[in-house]
């Protein structure tokens, strides 16, 4: 019986480890991926078109 014990506990010290390593590893990776500046330049091309195209529409409140 005395082996199952110490079996079952050294089992327990490879889990904890295991999840003290995942831990680590998710917690030094970067939150978000590093974007590439020329598709930011080209999306800030984009949004800028699409602003000047609505400034060319105007909306109104229907009565009915």
């Amino acid at each position: 019986m005395g082996n199952k014990i110490h079996g079952g506990f050294f089992l327990q010290i490879l889990i904890c480890r295991i999840l003290i390593l995942l831990l680590l590893v998710t917690g030094c990776t970067p939150l978000r991926p590093q974007a590439d500046p020329g598709l930011d330049k080209k999306a800030q091309a984009l949004a800028n078109t699409v602003l000047s195209l609505n400034q060319d529409i105007t909306s109104s409140k229907g009565t009915g």
